[in-house]
């Protein structure tokens, strides 16, 4: 009897401890961030402050699907500029801020499922050339933007896209090529000019009505408002670029960005935004990363028209094998087999004609090209990257002016003491003292005759810098111009300072940096201009960029998982802190009660 009695209180006072687990999780607060989905009644907080074509916008969005949490507001951030703002505090890793369904996005299959659209009037080998970048998206969306116009299933989203991208460097009105005069930004602008003009030129002979659809203009523009509005989706092996309402709306920031952009599961997924590794404030505008790691400011600014000061700096610059160079017919085949078989086409053609050579001095150089990496401004232009001169720089050098004295072999030298498996080759080992002196005047006149290009000095486009404003037009030109002066002026300086320390390898890198920069600020300044010639606002772009892998849909990662496990886990939420607190409390209640049973079983 007393037996069961003592198993009856166990019990009891189990009972009690999940009664009193029960109540202790039904009195817990909320969970933050659980708000229900977005609803119609949210259209009035979201677009409250918008223009009637986004309310309109919306209201079309809602009706295909698409949803959003409660709690955020589109507003005019300047008189030129919208974002996205929440008005209540948003915890990090949480998921399902905001959704747009697939069917409110515009993509080429969209058109190709169409038998009478204009994709599908251009002949199969081009719509498939076309579709491995977003060119058949462009042609697609000039349909419904040009043609269909508000016959067009995706009117009440066209209808907000911006009339003027004038700030572009592909259509401004701006004396481009004095602006960036030297600088190889201006090459990568005026080749993607060609190759769309080209591309226009291609598409009218294929459908002669395009040019009837569309002029050059157009094109351009059209061209433009894809590039820097779509995203990319990678769902399993296919990449499919998009044209996203509502989160084309969402600002730029490389550093401090709030947002991740993901998507659901199915066959046709939501594109889903969350809330990223940090938590966001009331009031607080939040930001996507438009950019990649690493990527350069240079190519942000010709895909966005602005300066983004927090991304790192490059300086393109080209080392090249000449015809002087010793061993220079032995030595340019171990060059990649692509630039070999296009030099000697151009030998087999030009190679006795005198007045070619002189007409074009380097068509018979063999390249190393070096895109290298500066901190930005606020970092002092220092190196992205630790011993890029030593490491790389230095090695091709000796490469390309290795000569063995009689009665060694020159190539067969070569092979003992470079590494030819690398396509140009490095040598490693430091060569004669008289050896080492010609390959630092080499790699360090390469730089300076770079430098001269310029028809300005770094110190005298900083002059003019402070006399203007961000907003002005020329701004964001002098200033990547004067980056580029600064950041190749530490690749100067790194190089020298490599030849001025050769056996030094264990300085620490903050020493490394420092005088590297030392150097910089020096060398860039010396080099005078030929013939004795002396950001966009840093404010964000609500702009989008198109095939960066930062603009691209992220499947269900590793990242989404830890996103879903933080979600859960304790660290992240103070809820299942207290839930586990009590579940502990729980478990240690039903020891004591067992602990008691057995006492009183061994009584018995």
């Amino acid at each position: 009897m007393s037996w069961r009695l003592g198993h009856a209180r166990c019990r009891g006072t189990a009972a009690l401890s999940l009664a009193a687990l029960f109540c202790c999780c039904l009195i817990l607060p909320p969970r933050a961030g659980a708000e229900p989905p977005g609803a119609e009644e949210s259209l009035e907080l979201l677009g409250s402050e918008a223009s009637a074509p986004i309310q309109e916008l919306l209201r079309w969005l809602i009706a295909g699907g698409s949803s959003w949490r409660p709690g955020l507001r589109i507003r005019m951030i300047t008189p030129t500029e919208r974002g996205l703002v929440t008005l209540q505090d948003r915890d990090a890793h949480r998921h399902g801020l905001l959704s747009v369904t697939l069917n409110r996005t515009l993509s080429a299959p969209d058109c190709v499922r169409n038998a009478s659209s204009l994709v599908n009037q251009l002949p199969k080998r081009t719509r498939e050339a076309y579709a491995r970048s977003h060119a058949l998206l462009h042609i697609c969306f000039i349909e419904h933007y040009l043609v269909l116009r508000e016959a067009s299933a995706w009117w009440p989203f066209l209808q907000t896209l911006p009339a003027s991208l004038s700030h572009l460097p592909l259509l401004t009105k701006l004396n481009v090529s004095e602006l960036l005069e030297g600088s190889p930004l201006l090459g990568d602008i005026l080749k993607h000019q060609r190759d769309l003009e080209e591309q226009y030129s291609e598409i009218v002979w294929e459908v002669p009505a395009f040019a009837q659809i569309a002029t050059l203009a157009q094109f351009m523009f059209t061209y433009c408002v894809v590039e820097s509005h779509s995203h990319a989706r990678h769902h399993a092996d296919e990449t499919t670029p998009l044209l996203v309402p509502l989160i084309d709306l969402i600002n730029h920031r490389s550093v401090g960005e709030n947002l991740r952009l993901g998507y659901g599961t199915g066959d046709d997924p939501d594109l889903v935004i969350h809330i990223g590794a940090h938590k966001v404030g009331a009031g607080e505008q939040l930001f996507f990363k438009y950019s990649d790691d690493g990527e350069a400011s240079s190519k942000f600014f010709k895909q966005f028209g602005f300066v983004d000061p927090e991304l790192p700096v490059a300086g393109k610059i080209m080392f090249p094998l000449t015809p002087t160079h010793p061993y220079y017919y032995a030595k340019r085949t171990m060059f990649d087999q692509g630039i070999l078989h296009t030099k000697k086409m151009l030998e087999s053609m030009y190679g006795k004609d005198k007045e070619y050579k002189l007409t074009h001095p380097k068509a018979f150089d063999f390249p190393k090209f070096l895109m290298y990496l500066c901190k930005p401004e606020s970092g002092g232009f220092r190196p992205f990257r630790e011993n890029v001169a030593r490491d790389d720089l230095i090695p091709y050098g000796r490469f390309v002016l290795f000569e063995a004295e009689p009665p060694l072999d020159t190539i067969e030298e070569l092979h003992n003491v470079c590494d030819l498996q690398v396509k140009p080759p490095k040598c490693h080992e430091a060569l004669s003292a008289k050896k080492e002196v010609e390959v630092e005047r080499y790699l360090t006149g390469v730089v300076t005759e770079q430098l001269s290009r310029y028809p300005t000095s770094a110190s005298a486009d900083e002059e003019r810098l402070a006399t203007m404003q961000m907003r002005d037009a020329e701004y964001p030109y002098i200033r990547m111009r004067r980056d580029e002066k600064r950041c190749l002026g530490t690749l100067l300086g790194e190089i020298r300072e490599a030849f001025l320390h050769p056996s030094n390898r264990t300085r620490s890198a903050g020493e490394k940096r420092s005088s590297g920069h030392e150097a910089a600020s020096e060398a860039v300044d010396e080099v005078s201009p030929p013939n004795g010639k002396q950001e966009l606002d840093e404010g964000k772009s609500s702009r989008r960029g198109a095939g960066t892998s930062a603009d691209k849909f992220l499947p269900a990662s590793d990242h989404e998982r830890k996103m879903e496990d933080d979600e859960d886990g304790s660290d992240s939420s103070p809820v299942l802190t207290v839930f586990g607190g009590c579940l502990m409390a729980a478990f240690f209640v039903l020891a004591l009660a067992l602990r008691r049973w057995k006492s009183t079983r061994h009584t018995e």
